[in-house]
């Protein structure tokens, strides 16, 4: 059955509508408890999902972020009679430029040693919390003045802030999934090295991820510590926090603007039900497997100008000298420069900006995304005002069009990447490259896996764009595509050039024979 496209539009505003007139119908009592603390998984997740899910950084640290709300929080009210609806932004913020700080350190790493990072980044503020006895109260923790409101209304105004909070959350979300932004940020969970070879400095982009990410997290400790009028470093800091909120944006799909508040939907009642039913010395055991249990199944199941050609044996030192031009690594001694720009220390997407493109000697494209998403995440310029402008736009979406046409894959245009054919991939790959609009383009084995047809349709492409004055410098096994096509060729040989000219030349020279040719 299709559903109709203006209902899918229209069906978050009737829940949101029906969600406002919950508390005048039962102002208090154990389903708007429930349906609020739902709202604060909900917002948290899709804070969580922002860098877990969009860049794939999967963080245990929002934990410590909403523990350090949950006492900002206290001890503004305790200490200075600031009220918490009044502090909970601030809080948040106060969350974003600590986590800016962490996600500086942090996110050198990768993988596991992130989740480690961030992990004790928890444990660290936690025994914080527990040492500044004289300020925090230690373990035995900070007792908030109750809201002077009648007992039966206490809970309206929670149930309306959470609720707030998770539609700013959403509207976040979605801002970020149709901007340039969100595209860098899959992009970096796709292949963060293409992602930067691409242009995104990936760096920028994951901290101001973590930093939106954890504002949510921070927000929602300071108003669930003054629901509780109760904080304490167990409390605040308690682990299961954040492996609800991974269960939940892996549930629901990660990386998908509902997909997280389907899943605290789905697991947050669920997992107060079972606590409900059990004997309490047994609940929070109970609650503890059953958790884990839903992350292992979850995991296993529900995981989504001129062309120069440069030869040589494998090992040589072709890839790596493409490595080097383009930041991915650095020597350790000698000079390169484009122009008057000089090139070593610069990162890759600053070297894409002086105009040298590249494309990898395993062909990479971001898989999940469409072929014209992988077409717009390269960008020229970088800025606040370019990162959150609309991810695909009028002219780019022209030019991005007018090479997938140029390069016969423009019916493509709507498929996930990863569903083309092995040659189809390599042309998009080559056409992603030239959105960045090149002044050296340089090619790591762009015949490697075709067959005769498509290098045929390869050898053309690469004339028609070296006519328009676009350089070439391509690394190449395959000696007939490099014979009838550059000039010159040079030979590495044990990381040095040994033989450069014409194909001719080149296929004469002895030293060439005898590391590479055969005799």
């Amino acid at each position: 059955m299709r559903i109709d496209p203006r209902w899918r539009r229209g069906w978050p505003w009737a829940g949101l509508v029906l969600f406002l007139l919950v508390p005048l119908v039962q102002p208090e009592g154990f389903y708007l408890d429930l349906l609020m603390f739902t709202f604060m998984y909900a917002a948290m997740s899709v804070g969580w999902d922002i860098m877990g899910g969009y860049a794939g950084y999967v963080s245990l640290g929002h934990v410590g972020f909403f523990g350090l709300g949950s006492y900002a929080a206290a001890l503004l009210l305790v200490h200075l009679g600031l009220p918490v609806f009044l502090t909970a932004p601030l809080v948040g913020v106060m969350a974003s430029i600590l986590g800016a700080g962490l996600g500086f350190i942090s996110l050198r790493t990768r993988g596991p040693a992130f989740v480690i990072v961030t992990l004790t980044f928890t444990y660290v503020a936690q025994l914080l919390m527990l040492d500044l006895k004289s300020v925090t109260g230690g373990s035995k923790g900070l007792f908030l003045p109750l809201l002077d409101l009648p007992a039966n209304l206490v809970i309206v105004p929670f149930y309306y802030a959470m609720l707030a909070l998770l539609v700013i959350a959403v509207l976040v979300s979605v801002a970020i999934r149709r901007s340039k932004f969100g595209l860098g940020l899959i992009a970096i969970r796709e292949d963060e090295g293409k992602a930067e070879a691409s242009g995104v400095n990936t760096s920028l982009y994951k901290i101001l991820a973590f930093a939106i990410s954890v504002w949510f997290a921070g927000t929602a400790g300071a108003l669930h510590a003054q629901y509780l009028n109760y904080v304490d470093p167990d409390l605040a800091f308690e682990l299961i926090i954040t492996l609800n909120l991974i269960i939940m944006s892996l549930f629901g799909s990660r990386g998908i603007v509902w997909g997280p508040v389907l899943g605290a939907f789905i697991i947050y009642p669920l997992s107060a039900y079972l606590i409900f039913l059990l004997p309490s010395r047994l609940a929070g055991q109970v609650h503890l497997v059953a958790l884990g249990i839903v992350l292992v199944l979850v995991v296993m199941f529900l995981p989504d100008g001129l062309i120069t050609a440069l030869i040589g044996p494998n090992g040589s030192g072709k890839t790596t000298l493409f490595n080097c031009v383009t930041g991915f690594y650095r020597p350790e001694q000698g000079d390169m420069r484009f122009g008057n720009a000089v090139l070593v220390g610069l990162r890759p997407n600053e070297v894409v900006h002086l105009g040298i493109a590249r494309t990898f000697q395993v062909t990479r494209i971001f898989k999940n995304m469409t072929v014209l998403e992988n077409m717009i995440v390269p960008i020229r310029q970088l800025g606040l005002r370019t990162l959150f402008t609309a991810g695909i736009k009028g002219h780019e979406r022209q030019r991005a069009e007018e090479l997938l046409e140029f390069f016969g894959i423009a019916f493509l245009r709507d498929e996930l990447a990863g569903r083309l054919s092995f040659g189809q991939q390599k042309l998009l790959e080559l056409a992603a490259a030239l959105m960045a609009e090149p002044k050296l383009l340089m090619l790591d084995e762009p015949a490697g896996g075709l067959n005769p047809v498509m290098i045929d349709r390869l050898t053309a492409y690469i004339r028609e764009l070296n006519a328009g004055g676009m350089t070439f410098l391509i690394i190449e096994h395959n000696m007939g595509f490099v014979m009838q096509l550059c000039e010159p060729v040079l030979v590495m040989h044990r990381g040095r050039v040994i033989a450069r000219g014409t194909p001719d030349a080149v296929r004469a020279n002895p030293a060439v024979l005898d590391a590479y040719l055969g005799d």
